[in-house]
C-alpha cells in the first residue's frame, strides 16, 4: 500500500514524527507558556517566529526521510495531520497537557488563556508549514 507514492514504513515514520513534534510544541507551550504569551508583543513574537520554525521543520522532514519533490507535500501532509490529530484529542480530552501547572496554581484563568494561544500557535504553525511545503513542492 502506498500513500501518494510513500511506502508504508515512511508513512508510518512521517506519522510518528508529527506526534513527537506535537510533543514538543505542547511542552513548548506549557513550560514557555507564561513568558511568551503574556503579553501582545511575546504573542506577536511567537507568531513571527514560527514562520522560520516551520521552515525548519518542513526541511527537517526531507532530511529524516529523503524524499522526491513529488513526495514532499504529502509528507509533511501526513506529518502536520498527526500533529494536529494529537493537539485536538489534547485540546479536547486533556487541556491542561498545555497549562503551566506553577502558573495555574496562582491564576487558573490566565494559565488556561495562555493554554489557549499556544494550541492556537500550534495551528498557526502547521498552516505556515503546509504554505511552505506546497511552494516549495
Amino acid at each position: 500500500m502506498t500513500l501518494q507514492g510513500l511506502s508504508t514504513a515512511k508513512a508510518c515514520g512521517l506519522a510518528a514524527y508529527g506526534c513527537v513534534l506535537w510533543g514538543a510544541a505542547a511542552l513548548t507551550v506549557r513550560h514557555a507558556g507564561p513568558a511568551c504569551y503574556n503579553t501582545d508583543l511575546g504573542k506577536t513574537l511567537m507568531m513571527v517566529a514560527a514562520v522560520p520554525g516551520s521552515y525548519i521543520l518542513v526541511r527537517s522532514v526531507d532530511k529524516l526521510f529523503p524524499l522526491s519533490s513529488k513526495e514532499r507535500l504529502a509528507a509533511v501532509t501526513l506529518v502536520t495531520a498527526s500533529a494536529l490529530i494529537m493537539d485536538g484529542l489534547a485540546v479536547t480530552g486533556f487541556p491542561s497537557i498545555y497549562e503551566n501547572e506553577s502558573l495555574k496554581a496562582k491564576n487558573v484563568d490566565l494559565a488556561r488563556s495562555i493554554a489557549r494561544d499556544g494550541t492556537g500557535w500550534v495551528f498557526f504553525g502547521a498552516g505556515v508549514g503546509l504554505a511552505i511545503a506546497l511552494v516549495i513542492s
